[in-house]
């Protein structure tokens, strides 16, 4: 019964130890671990809001297609007429 309140004393002493060396900022950079590291934004950049484009346009680059073969000029009117 002693040898076990003796462990557990050491236990604790180990654990609040351990807490306070976990707790301490840490110089080694090799230390540093992702969870103890809150960034915060640094970005500090004008917005502008665009309610409508000057020009109409439309992204084609990946959606319809590549080529001369493929995006023929019948092709691209009927894409047209499928979007108005």
């Amino acid at each position: 019964m002693i040898r076990l309140i003796a462990s557990s004393a050491v236990g604790m002493v180990l654990l609040t130890a351990f807490a306070a060396w976990a707790a301490e900022p840490k110089d080694d950079i090799r230390e540093l671990k992702l969870r103890d590291w809150p960034p915060q934004s640094m970005l500090v950049a004008k917005a502008t809001a665009v309610d409508r484009p000057k020009f109409p346009a439309i992204d084609v680059h990946n959606h319809l297609g590549s080529g001369k073969q493929t995006l023929t000029p019948d092709r691209v009117s009927g894409y047209l007429a499928e979007m108005k």
